[in-house]
């Protein structure tokens, strides 16, 4: 079983890094969808997943 760790911290970034945050963010949860909606739901297998889908991702984000 896997533990998982949460950290919670609050950021004191410039308005320009803000804006470059929000962007890589935002990339981020667009690959997810990406992901999500390309990937079999049936397919769990994180490694079958990295090797199915990778290639195509890294382009677009």
């Amino acid at each position: 079983m896997k533990q998982v760790l949460t950290v919670s911290c609050k950021l004191q970034v410039m308005p320009e890094q803000s804006i470059k945050i929000d962007a890589t963010l935002q990339a981020f949860a667009n690959a997810c969808e990406y992901v999500n909606q390309t990937v079999s739901p049936t397919l769990t297998n994180e490694l079958a997943m990295q090797s199915l889908i990778y290639h195509d991702v890294i382009p677009f984000f």
